[in-house]
């Protein structure tokens, strides 16, 4: 939309053929540039960019370095990379702790899509399993009724990531994500005009907590250019 021309890659075809799917039917306005999808893997990927785009993807791969020295080559010179990637090994108890309370009161308040969730919270055994619930939510990014990513989900850490990114880019910038907003947004119910101002506050005190220090990241977001 801003005017760049695009290829997006992906092993998937039905991830390719969704994209394509909703690439035709968005509007396309004047000084769009162009977007191609590409069933492809990073390996067999070839041509020079300005820049490289991950989100969720580093994780997926045992060796980081070996993903971004084939990003690097991909890139001009002083060519950006940019990335979003999770830091589950820094999400501990006590934000999966927070994250039970908030769809708790959700719950009782009828804006939370399990209205079940109350009666299972009514004892301390409650409250534990379902934390216990809540983090190997957010650390595999999968409700519990749903298959994994991939094999090889959270094969590197957070950190792991970082410090190869930091080998082979020169950094610009680094953000912390949010702590737990994009787990919990999907599950508010009720009506707009109630749901949205609850959806605001909770994403405002997540930022807060976040900056606070008082909630852990579950993600961050590093921006930097090939020297």
């Amino acid at each position: 939309r801003a005017g760049h021309h695009v290829t997006g890659i992906d092993i998937s075809s039905k991830a390719i053929e969704a994209a394509r799917t909703a690439l035709a039917a968005g509007p396309v306005e004047s000084g769009f540039g162009s977007l191609d999808y590409q069933v492809l893997s990073l390996e067999d990927m070839k041509g020079t960019f300005d820049a490289v785009t991950f989100t969720g993807v580093i994780h997926h791969f045992p060796d980081p370095d070996q993903v971004l020295r084939q990003a690097r080559e991909l890139l001009v010179p002083g060519g950006l990379l940019v990335c979003l990637e999770p830091c589950h090994e820094r999400w501990e108890d006590q934000d999966a702790a927070v994250v039970a309370l908030i769809r708790g009161l959700l719950a009782a308040t009828g804006h939370w899509y399990e209205p079940q969730l109350v009666k299972s919270l009514g004892s301390d055994a409650g409250w534990q399993a379902y934390t216990d619930e809540v983090r190997t939510e957010y650390v595999t990014e999968r409700d519990p009724q749903e298959r994994g990513q991939s094999p090889n989900d959270n094969a590197c850490s957070g950190v792991q990531i970082l410090e190869s990114l930091k080998r082979h880019f020169s950094e610009l910038e680094y953000q912390d994500g949010v702590s737990f907003m994009y787990r919990v947004l999907g599950g508010l119910r009720g009506p707009d005009a109630v749901v949205h101002p609850i959806a605001d506050l909770l994403a405002g005190f997540d930022r807060y907590a976040v900056r606070r220090g008082f909630l852990h990241p579950n993600a961050y977001l590093w921006a930097g250019q090939k020297p």
